[in-house]
């Protein structure tokens, strides 16, 4: 696990500690913004940060580009793989061990669990590319596909599985009336369905799987894919046949470490209640970010990583006893990509702004930040094991195209081509 005493020991001297809870995009931001300034100790229960922004990618190898190690993540903190079990106001349990891992902060960044294969659970790297390739093969075999749930995962992955294999059959089952739902455009939402099927995607809207018609275990399917060769009935009474089926649906905040201590401030999601400053209702050094919040806004790693920017000003300010910063949302934004060269996006400007195919692969698609993400955990896409793609570089136009679209500077609009958001200070020294 890597600490052997309830007190982890101090790299930088006489600093305060602060324990961040979870390595997604929002956890691994604002650990390294405040690595040079405090003991920063890191906790997740995997061995490697998953990139699951590229996690749909049906691309030879590329299971391995989106596990990257966090061996140089930090210079002065320490990286916990460690499974937590509670986290308290008087510290942090961690399974196999009585005494807590001790905290003048705490972070509480613990996020979502969703269907794989956009996220994955599996603590050790080898094991979860072991998965990713096998899903990556079951693809190949299939000839009938079903994907049920039209939100962003669900969308993706039909685009591409299309993209890499246009003549398999693939549907896609949605509840709702339209794609993504959600506080976005109907621009939006009419323009990604017309996507879609261009591609050959047959789409169902407002329909249903009968879970217990079609599978025999129906309480377990939704939380993986299901292979084999069956007749689904549809809540319609329509029946089809399929190869394949993934569930694409149902993300469940992860508040099982904080419910204990902090349920009286979370919401019936789950999430924990904060303030303007994210702080947890009711608590001075205790900070929640990402998915296990409040914060009503589109739950992205892009958002996570702009909370984090502020929760790490904040942790510095309460020890300086200077003013906190309040966290303002942004506009709406989304990008859905519909295989590496096509998609739909909202641009976070007033009235969102609806752009097509040409942006969304220069600006997602194409590359899926997964090159930049290497270069944050301060490493490079090249040292991936398996094949290699090589770095995605920015399209030399796309930088001024994007800054006149969204009306911002070219710095900013080269950021996020990048994968960064509007604003990122984590190479800032936060003191």
């Amino acid at each position: 696990m890597g600490a052997s005493s309830s007190k982890i020991k101090a790299r930088l001297e006489g600093a305060p500690v602060v324990v961040v809870v979870g390595a997604g995009y929002g956890g691994l931001a604002v650990a390294k913004a405040l690595d040079k300034t405090f003991n920063v100790v890191l906790i997740d229960r995997k061995a490697y940060f998953l990139h699951n922004i590229g996690a749909l990618r049906v691309e030879d190898g590329y299971e391995h580009k989106i596990c990257i190690p966090y061996s140089n993540l930090l210079d002065y903190g320490h990286v916990v793989q460690a499974e937590v079990t509670r986290i308290s106001p008087g510290g942090v349990y961690v399974y196999g061990r009585d005494e807590p891992i001790d905290f003048d902060y705490v972070v509480i960044a613990t996020g979502t669990s969703y269907a794989f294969p956009c996220k994955i659970a599996e603590p050790e790297m080898e094991d979860a590319t072991g998965q990713y390739t096998g899903v990556r093969e079951r693809i190949a075999e299939a000839q009938r596909i079903t994907v049920v749930g039209g939100g962003p995962t669900g969308v993706e992955l039909c685009g591409e599985i299309k993209e890499t294999h246009p003549d398999k059959d693939v549907t896609l089952i949605h509840s709702r009336g339209a794609l993504v739902p959600g506080p976005l455009r109907d621009a939006f939402k009419s323009k990604l369905l017309e996507k879609v099927q261009s591609m050959g995607v047959e789409v169902m809207l407002n329909e249903r799987v009968n879970l217990k018609e079609s599978f025999s275990e129906p309480e377990a399917v939704s939380a993986n894919f299901v292979p084999g060769t069956r007749q689904l009935t549809l809540e319609s009474g329509a029946t089809m046949e399929t190869d394949l089926v993934f569930f694409c649906m149902g993300a469940h905040v992860n508040s099982k470490s904080y419910e204990a201590d902090f349920g009286g401030v979370m919401n019936d999601d789950g999430r924990l209640r904060v303030n303007e400053n994210l702080q947890v209702e009711g608590f001075t050094n205790v900070f929640a970010l990402g998915d296990c919040n409040d914060v009503a806004e589109i739950k992205l790693g892009y958002a996570a990583q702009n909370q984090a920017t502020v929760v790490a000003k904040n942790v510095a300010a309460l020890r300086a006893s200077k003013a906190l910063k309040a966290y303002t949302p942004g506009h709406h934004v989304m990008i859905v990509t519909a295989g590496r060269n096509g998609g739909v996006a909202q641009l976070p400007v007033p009235g969102g702004k609806v752009m097509g195919s040409r942006f969304s692969a220069m600006v997602k698609s194409k590359g899926l930040f997964t090159a930049n993400q290497w270069k944050l955990l301060r490493q490079s896409l090249k040292d991936a094991a398996g094949p290699s793609g090589g770095d995605e570089d920015v399209e030399p136009d796309a930088v001024p195209r994007l800054a006149q679209a969204m009306q911002i500077s070219e710095e900013d609009a080269e950021e996020l081509l990048r994968g960064l958001p509007v604003g990122d200070h984590s190479g800032e020294s936060f003191t």
